[in-house]
């Protein structure tokens, strides 16, 4: 098979053990990157008039043995703290983000005590419908922002794209009258 008996040796005891020892590595490494969590994303209604203030709420269902930050955790802490970011410019966040009351475990990986989510819980968000926004379907578009761990190991930052629909419904009293003056409607 090999006339040459060094290349036998090499292929056999060196580059054979490493190719299998690096597709293990790789095995390993995807067996521990958390799925992400399942999310959805909704308005308390289906419409708004600009300048209103509507609710989003956020349902966050963490996979099983994982867990999330808090909102209230502080980067200095080490993890990440659970939030979104709007990109989105007819939806302005106003108030805080709140969240359901997470629970305190002891974080091995930090060494302290930590608020987590680890069932689904829920986040909420204010935000006013700026004035001037087209009538007509208006998604939010943002990214829920998040740190997973188990009790082994953390995942680094992830974030996630969101998108719930709202449908912004203008006055027709706040839109201007293009049509005619007076003397064209009396000839």
């Amino acid at each position: 098979m090999f006339r040459n008996p060094g290349l036998w040796f090499v292929t056999t005891f060196l580059l054979a053990p490493a190719v299998l020892w690096g597709q293990g590595f790789l095995g390993f490494l995807e067996a521990t990157a958390p799925p992400p969590p399942k999310t959805y994303a909704e308005f308390e209604r289906d419409t708004a008039k600009a300048g209103e203030i509507v609710t989003l709420t956020i349902h966050v269902f963490p996979a099983t043995g994982w867990y999330l930050y808090s909102i209230s955790v502080s980067p200095a802490d080490g993890p990440e703290p659970t939030r979104i970011v709007t990109s989105t410019v007819s939806h302005f966040a106003v108030g805080v983000l709140q969240e359901t009351q997470p629970e305190w475990v002891e974080d091995e990986a930090f060494g302290m005590k930590l608020p987590v989510h680890r069932k689904p819980f829920v986040l909420t968000q204010g935000f006013r419908i700026t004035e001037g926004t087209k009538s007509g379907v208006q998604d939010w578009k943002g990214e829920l922002h998040f740190q997973s761990c188990n009790q082994r190991i953390c995942a680094p930052l992830q974030r996630l794209a969101l998108t719930a629909p709202l449908e912004v419904d203008r006055d027709l009293d706040d839109l201007p009258l293009k049509c005619c003056s007076s003397e064209n409607l009396e000839k």
